[in-house]
């Protein structure tokens, strides 16, 4: 094969172990970083919504340590205190209860902190005139321009289509497959996480968790002039057509958005 030009490379052999063994322990949900959060109060459903760069276990724990502590700076004990009754001699350290830690929602990723720090911004103020100014955020984040208000359903929809993509992530391939089992995933469910590998490179389907600018990152493109808050006198405007796109064949229902900024 040489004299052709053709080298040849030995490769490892498809073995048992690799088709019916899964060696990579699970990974926690709670272990991302990079991400904009929301938690929820237990007692009254109140949200708080925040970034962090930190994996979110560590970011959790600050907070939970600031309630502990009576921190009056931290938006999750200013809550628990002012309507929970939480503080005092007699309920000092307490309070950490009252948060849905375990079921935190990430609304969106960006390792780069700027846009995440803007995306945070935008979340707290699209909940806020949703809600009716009824989260525990005690500072509105980065300033942004006030013509993002128009776009307060869009960015709604783009978080929760994130937190359903993980959703339905799970429930398609068996993300949670061997958890509590130190990683192991039991014999009725290899041959189901084989068809969802196959699956997943046949369609070409990335986790959720990697990297996904969305459609803020595409917003922040269109309008990267005028959202430091610039000049005044913007009027934004969403414009949404639905189309086909044809793939191998297949017909694809693309919904497409545009930005118009005058």
């Amino acid at each position: 094969m040489r004299a052709h030009g053709v080298e040849v490379v030995f490769t490892k052999p498809v073995s048992l172990q690799s088709e019916l063994c899964n060696l990579k322990p699970p990974r926690d949900k709670l272990q991302r970083k990079d991400v904009v959060y929301k938690v929820d109060c237990g007692e009254c459903g109140v949200s708080y919504i925040g970034e962090t760069a930190q994996r979110f276990t560590d970011r959790a724990k600050q907070h939970q340590y600031s309630v502990r502590t009576e921190d009056d700076n931290n938006g999750f004990f200013v809550h628990a205190a002012h309507h929970h009754g939480v503080g005092g001699e007699e309920e000092r350290g307490t309070g950490v209860e009252l948060f849905k830690w375990d079921e935190a929602q990430f609304l969106d990723a960006d390792r780069h902190w700027k846009r995440r720090k803007i995306k945070e911004s935008l979340y707290i103020n699209a909940y806020k005139a949703k809600q009716g100014s009824s989260l525990m955020n005690l500072e509105k984040g980065a300033r942004v321009d006030p013509c993002w208000g128009a776009l307060n359903d869009l960015i709604l929809e783009e978080g929760e289509r994130r937190v359903k993509a993980r959703q339905k992530w799970v429930r398609r391939f068996g993300k949670k497959m061997g958890a509590g089992k130190g990683g192991r995933v039991s014999w009725s469910q290899r041959p189901r996480l084989r068809r969802s590998d196959r699956l997943m490179k046949k369609r070409r389907i990335s986790h959720p968790d990697e990297e996904d600018p969305g459609a803020i990152c595409a917003l922040l493109g269109a309008m990267k002039l005028n959202v430091w808050g610039g000049e005044e006198g913007y009027s934004v405007s969403l414009e949404q057509e639905e189309g086909k796109s044809g793939g191998k064949g297949r017909a694809k229902r693309a919904r497409k958005r545009r930005v118009r900024i005058s």
